[in-house]
């Protein structure tokens, strides 16, 4: 009875090195299997009234839902991409301001996140892009 005890804690020690193992992969080069998503918070006094999404000369997809004040959202852009390029993020807040910021330096995959914060002095963008 005893060395079935050994056995089956062997396993159960086994099975959990496994799966810390596991999530550790996970968490290392997780971003880069998974398709290209962005958050976007909007700290800014004003709602976002249009979000766009892009690579340039090549496709775009758009989000029709209004981010208000004090809101986040995290998008998927479905986009298209032949070779390397960058992501932009276009947006009109409800005063009609639009602007532009690149969400993504460089990519080959569209894989990867980026993490963009809108308010009342700019944009931050961080990113982690494939």
């Amino acid at each position: 009875m005893k060395a079935r005890n050994l056995v089956l804690l062997i396993s159960a020690s086994f099975l959990i090195i496994l799966l810390l193992t596991g999530m550790w992969v996970k968490n290392l080069v997780g971003s880069f299997f998974e398709p290209f998503n962005v958050t976007i918070e909007n700290k800014s006094d004003t709602d976002i009234v249009a979000i766009e999404t892009g690579i340039p000369n090549s496709s775009s997809d758009v989000y029709s839902d209004a981010l208000r004040s004090g809101k986040s959202v995290k998008l998927k852009p479905k986009l298209q991409l032949s070779g390397e390029g960058m992501i932009y993020l276009k947006y009109t807040d409800a005063d009609g301001s639009e602007s532009t910021v690149t969400i993504c330096g460089y990519t080959e995959y569209l894989s990867g996140n980026a993490h963009v914060v809108i308010s009342n002095d700019g944009v931050d963008v961080t990113q982690e892009c494939y």
